[in-house]
Parts: C-alpha cells; sequence; structure tokens
C-alpha cells in the first residue's frame, strides 16, 4: 500500500509541479489556473525537454526534464520582468466581487461555508476518482491492461525509459534496436509514463499506468472544476460560488464513464482521452484571460503545445470547445466585453497552436497515416438512438452494445441546468459548449458520412465515441454553473431571513449527499466493474502469468545483439517493456514501413524452404521464437497481409515444433520459447 501510494505521489508531482512552476514564477496565483493549467503546461514542458534532447544528444530522463525546467523558468522569470514594465497584470485571484446587493452575492461566513463546501467536494472527487481506478486495477498500478492500442502506448514508455530517446521526430520505432524506421506518434503521454518510471524505479507498465491515474483520475476533475469556475465569473458570481460550482462539476466528472473510463475500456485509447480531458482546464484560462495579460501568452502556448503533443485531434477539441465558449460569452453585455479584452491576448497562442497542429498533420500525411480517412465507425442512426446517446448518455460501445444501460439521471440534469441557464441569462459559455456537442454528435449520428463527419469527425478517425466524448467533458460545468444559480437565488429571494444561508447551503449539501449515496455510487461501481474487466480480471487475456514467467526467463538468457522473433498481438512485447530485451514485432500485426516484420508473421514456419525468410533470420540474428497460442481476438482486414477479418495468433508462428534449428528452450502454461540455432539454418542454399 505503501508503495502504490509513493508511486501515486510521484506520478502526482511529475504532471503537475512542472506546470505549476512555470505559473508561479509568471507571477500566476489564480487557483482556478493551478486546476486547469498546471497538467497541459508539463506536458508543454515535457515536449519541449524532449526537442532539446532529441537536438542536443543528450538521454530525455526525469533529470534532463528537470534541467530543462531551471532553464525555462530562469527564461520565464526574464520575460516576466519584461512583461512588468509594460505594467501587463498576471490573472486575477478572482473576477472583481459584484455589488453586495447582487443576488447571491456572497460575504463573511457565507462565503467561507461555500468556498469550504467546493473543496471538500472536490477533494472528494478526487478521492473517489483515484479509489475506482486504484479498484479496476485490484490494488496495484502494476496491473496490465489487456486492451489493444496500449500495447503501443507501453512499448513507447519503454523504449523513452530504456533508450532515452522522446523527441517527436524519434516516436514511434518500428525498430527498437535501431530506432528506425519512425512512424509518428505523439510523444506527451509516453514522455510522462517515462518521467514517472525514472522517479519511482518501477517498470514502464507502472509507470503508464501511474501516468494514466493522475491524468484521468486527479486532472480530469479539475480541468471541470476549472472550467465551471471560470464561467461561474463570466455569470458575475463571486469567490465562493466558483469554489462550488468547480466542486460540483468535480463530481459528476468523477463519475462520467466516458470518456476516461469508456476508453480505457474500448481498446486502450489513452492519450486521446487524456487530451479531451484537458480541454476544459485550457479552456477556463481563456475565459478568465484579462485585457491585456501577455502573461497568459506564454502559458497557453505552452500548453496548447503540450495538449497536442499528447494527442494532435487536441487542436480541434480546443478549437471546436473553445470557439463554442466565445460564442457563449456573445450573448450577454458583460461577456461581449469580456471578448473584447480576451481578442488580442489570444492570438498567439491561436497561431502556436496552428502552427503545431500544421506540422503534425504534415508529418501524418507524410508517413500515409490513416486519420481521417474512410468511413465512419457507425451506420445511419434513428433520431430516438441519437438522443438516447448523446442526451441520456448511454454507455454503449464494448460495455453496452446493445445501448440499454445509461447514465440517465445525469443527462436529466445535464437539459435541467441548460433550461436553467437559458432562464436565469447567466453562464452562456457552458450552455453553448454543451448545445454544440450535442447538436454535431446528433447529426453525426443521423449521416455519419455527410459533411458533418468530413468538418468534425476527421479529428477523431470518425469515430463516434471519441466524438461524443466532447459532451461529456463540457457537461460538468453545465450542471455546476446551473446549481449555483439556483442555490444563489434562493438565497436572494431569503435574504431576510437570518437562518437562510444555513438553511440553503445545508440542503444543498444534503441533496448532494443523497445525490451522492443513491445515484454516483452504482455510477461509480459500473466504472469499477469496467476497469476490472481490462485490468484486474479481464475478460480477455494478452498478458498473464505465463507471460511474465517467460519473459523473466528470457531475461536471464537472451545474450546481446540476439533477437526474439514475436507476435506483438500477444503477451511477448513484456520481454520489451519490462526488461528492454529486443523484439522484432512493436506493434500488433507488424508494419507496412518495415516489410521483414510482416513477412515473418506471415511466413516466418516457412524458413526451411524460404532462402528470403532465412536471410531475415540472420540480418536480424533471430535466436528466440515466442509463440503464444491464446492470443487475443483482434479485428483486421481482409485486404491486408493477415487476408481476413480477425486476428489472433500469427500464421508464421504456428506449427513451429520440430523445423530445423528450433528446439524447446522454455514453457510455462500456454507460452512456448524456442531457441533457434542459425548455424542449422543457412542463410542461403
Amino acid at each position: 500500500m505503501l508503495t502504490q501510494g509513493y508511486q501515486l505521489f510521484a506520478g502526482t508531482v511529475a504532471l503537475f509541479v512542472p506546470g505549476l512552476a512555470v505559473l508561479l514564477v509568471l507571477g500566476v496565483r489564480d487557483k482556478l489556473w493551478f486546476a486547469g493549467m498546471a497538467a497541459p503546461m508539463t506536458f508543454g514542458v515535457l515536449v519541449l525537454a524532449s526537442c532539446v534532447t532529441g537536438a542536443t544528444g543528450l538521454r530525455f530522463s526525469a533529470y534532463t526534464v528537470a534541467g530543462v525546467l531551471v532553464v525555462l523558468l530562469a527564461a520565464t522569470y526574464g520575460i516576466r520582468l519584461v512583461l512588468r514594465r509594460r505594467r501587463s497584470p498576471a490573472p486575477a485571484e478572482d473576477e472583481p466581487e459584484p455589488p453586495h446587493d447582487s443576488p447571491g452575492s456572497l460575504t463573511g461566513g457565507t462565503l467561507r461555508a461555500t468556498t469550504t463546501i467546493g473543496v471538500v467536494a472536490m477533494l472528494g472527487a478526487i478521492g473517489l476518482s483515484v479509489r475506482t481506478w486504484y479498484r479496476g486495477l485490484g490494488g496495484t498500478w502494476a496491473t496490465p491492461t489487456q486492451e489493444h492500442d496500449t500495447i503501443t502506448h507501453s512499448v513507447l514508455a519503454a523504449y523513452v525509459h530504456f533508450s532515452g530517446k522522446a523527441a517527436p521526430w524519434q516516436i514511434e520505432p518500428l525498430n527498437v534496436v535501431t530506432g528506425k524506421p519512425v512512424s509518428f506518434y505523439p510523444p506527451g503521454f509516453a514522455q510522462l509514463s517515462a518521467v514517472i518510471a525514472d522517479l519511482t524505479g518501477a517498470a514502464p507498465m507502472t509507470g503508464m499506468n501511474v501516468a494514466t491515474v493522475v491524468a484521468l483520475a486527479i486532472a480530469w476533475p479539475l480541468s471541470a472544476a476549472a472550467l465551471a469556475a471560470a464561467v461561474c465569473r463570466t455569470a458575475g458570481r463571486n469567490k465562493g460560488w466558483t469554489y462550488l460550482a468547480g466542486g460540483i462539476a468535480a463530481v459528476i466528472a468523477a463519475v462520467l464513464y466516458r470518456p476516461a473510463i469508456a476508453f480505457a475500456h474500448d481498446s486502450g485509447v489513452l492519450p486521446q482521452a487524456i487530451s479531451i480531458v484537458l480541454v476544459p482546464g485550457i479552456v477556463a484560462a481563456v475565459l478568465t484571460t484579462r485585457r491585456r495579460q501577455w502573461s497568459a501568452v506564454f502559458a497557453l502556448s505552452l500548453a496548447a503545445a503540450g495538449v497536442i503533443a499528447v494527442h494532435p485531434s487536441a487542436i480541434a477539441s480546443l478549437a471546436f470547445t473553445g470557439g463554442a465558449a466565445l460564442v457563449g460569452l456573445l450573448l450577454s453585455p458583460a461577456g461581449r466585453q469580456r471578448l473584447r479584452e480576451l481578442a488580442p491576448p489570444l492570438l498567439i497562442p491561436a497561431g502556436v497552436a496552428a502552427v503545431v497542429a500544421a506540422a503534425a498533420a504534415i508529418w501524418l500525411l507524410a508517413k500515409g497515416s490513416g486519420i481521417g480517412r474512410g468511413t465512419a465507425d457507425i451506420p445511419p442512426q434513428s433520431f430516438g438512438m441519437a438522443l438516447n446517446k448523446t442526451v441520456a448518455l448511454a454507455y454503449s460501445g464494448y460495455l453496452d452494445p446493445s445501448n440499454q444501460l445509461r447514465q440517465l439521471v445525469i443527462g436529466a440534469l445535464a437539459v435541467a441546468a441548460a433550461i436553467v441557464v437559458a432562464v436565469f441569462r447567466r453562464g452562456w459559455p457552458a450552455l453553448v459548449m454543451w448545445a454544440f456537442w450535442v447538436v454535431v454528435n446528433v447529426l453525426f449520428q443521423l449521416a455519419p458520412n455527410s459533411i458533418v463527419g468530413d468538418v468534425f469527425g476527421t479529428a477523431f478517425y470518425r469515430v463516434f465515441n471519441r466524438l461524443n466524448a466532447h459532451t461529456y467533458v463540457v457537461l460538468p460545468a453545465l450542471i455546476g454553473v446551473a446549481v449555483v444559480l439556483v442555490t444563489a437565488a434562493a438565497l436572494h429571494l431569503l435574504r431576510s431571513w437570518r437562518l437562510a444561508p444555513i438553511a440553503v447551503l445545508a440542503a444543498v449539501v444534503l441533496v448532494g449527499l443523497a445525490f451522492g449515496g443513491f445515484v454516483l455510487r452504482g455510477y461509480a461501481q459500473r466504472n469499477v466493474d469496467a476497469l476490472a474487466s481490462r485490468y484486474s480480471k479481464p475478460e480477455f487475456d494478452r498478458y498473464d502469468q505465463s507471460d511474465y514467467d517467460a519473459v523473466r526467463w528470457l531475461h536471464d538468457h537472451v545474450r546481446p545483439g540476439e533477437m526474439i522473433m514475436n507476435n506483438g498481438n500477444d503477451g511477448s512485447t513484456l520481454a520489451y517493456v519490462e526488461y528492454g530485451m529486443p523484439i522484432v514485432n512493436v506493434t500488433s500485426m507488424g508494419a507496412g514501413s518495415t516489410p521483414y516484420t510482416v513477412a515473418l508473421l506471415a511466413k516466418f514456419n516457412t524458413y526451411p524452404q524460404d532462402p528470403g525468410i532465412r536471410q531475415m533470420l540472420h540480418e536480424h540474428d533471430i535466436t528466440w521464437v515466442y509463440v503464444d497460442t491464446h492470443a487475443p481476438m483482434i479485428a483486421a482486414s481482409p485486404t491486408s497481409w493477415v487476408g481476413q477479418s480477425r486476428y489472433t495468433v500469427a500464421p508464421g508462428l504456428q506449427n513451429v515444433a520440430g523445423l530445423p534449428g528450433m528446439s524447446v528452450a522454455y514453457q510455462s502454461g500456454h507460452v512456448t520459447v524456442y531457441r533457434l540455432d542459425l548455424d542449422a539454418v543457412p542463410a542461403r542454399g
């Protein structure tokens, strides 16, 4: 338990401290910015450090990241001095207080009580979220996920950890020995995972899991809280209300299935989940940027670069969500005034985001990425089903293929919150963001391959669940703001009653506790069960004890220069992830840009007759062969080398026993490790 606690603490430090340090040196003292901007800015620091190490040949590690951070802090302090001479204000602790006779204005004990309730709710939300992941992983951060995309994530984390190479142009290597060729993959998540592995001394798999938890269980509720607080400020509510709105939003975020739990459960697309949940925090900073606050230019630029480094689709998430929030400002006179103040400082961060996104897009196109190609992953839906998935919050996906399970109460709260905002005519940014994504997702479902899919779905692979996740990340802020508006109105109506503050706030707490006990508890338990089905109690196995035993044995027997022939779809990648042993395949079905990986998966067992295969064995010094007969079933394309729609054990690794030069070296359950005597397999002849 102490080990798990230390690892979580180290991961929290790794994710928040660098970004927080930059904010402090910039002179930022706004807790809203701390909550929403520290994590994305840390990713910005990581990608900056990786570019420095990649350009200089230094090893990327926690130590070099710390060195780059120190230099960055010194430079940032210099920038701050320049900005101070220009009399550029730092972000305010709070917006100017509304008149004390305005509806719901808080002072004295009521202000302190409301603030306390909000802070306790936020801390409780983070505790609940961390506990959900801890239970889902079975009480240890070392439990591997069995999903598909995490094969790549774990290998990349291990590559950064073992090789010290982490620059965007160095990731993803398709040969972990030579580091070439490189097929671009967003580096941010792997960089954080490797840094955490460095700090804790744990294996890269553990580092990756801790990175997942601190981002999706801690940064996500804080990001939602920051957005709710920011919208409250635009609605003219003072400090206590912003904390209350943030606390409510954090609690809602902690139990939502999508994106954090859903993305971990369906394929394991963790970087995109992280990039999406960090967007609300950045939008919150945008909404609270002040006139001539040029320090915000630096902070927002670093945050934008960081979140895009986690996943390039973040540029679309930021553009659409932030754009909707700014449109919401247009709906009130105070909002229009704020928009005029925001325009100048936002031009530079927007330009930085566009440049980073353009560079990533050019690289992806040059490397033949499939982003945005093909058709949508769903057929046209009925209007009722579209509302069921988007407004009623159906779980859908692999957890709920029949779309019968829903987080209906939260969905209903969101609809009610939208009505509250419209009636009170305050908090428009939250309403417009939610309504925008609801409309986009409903239209996408009605006609997935129409212009809506082209415009809004391209950045998200035309996958509905990835697009629909954006509705979820703005929903907590909408509910938090609406609760504050109603509570503030109740206090104002009862202002002549001396005990009104106590009665109203007590009612809020009691309703919240009842809501948590009767509704949110069930949602949290379903999240635990969903995570357990991919981690501690998996419905299928990619990694199990047989794999761990086999790679531990290999670690004691593989000599320098020897390579392991493997199928990336099974547990063999643990050989590299746990011990850094060289393996042929780091992806599930090989890679077209390294033809030998595909050829060996398809025809390894034909080497007695095929001189081309024998030549590959000698070129790569393939001395060990890892065969796992329990590889999980994954989707494949009939037009690929697999030739069918499903893939499990590689054809080339079937029926290898008894081939010339092959002998059983080790066996553990369903895993057999063969030794291949290359002297008995002449390269020619």
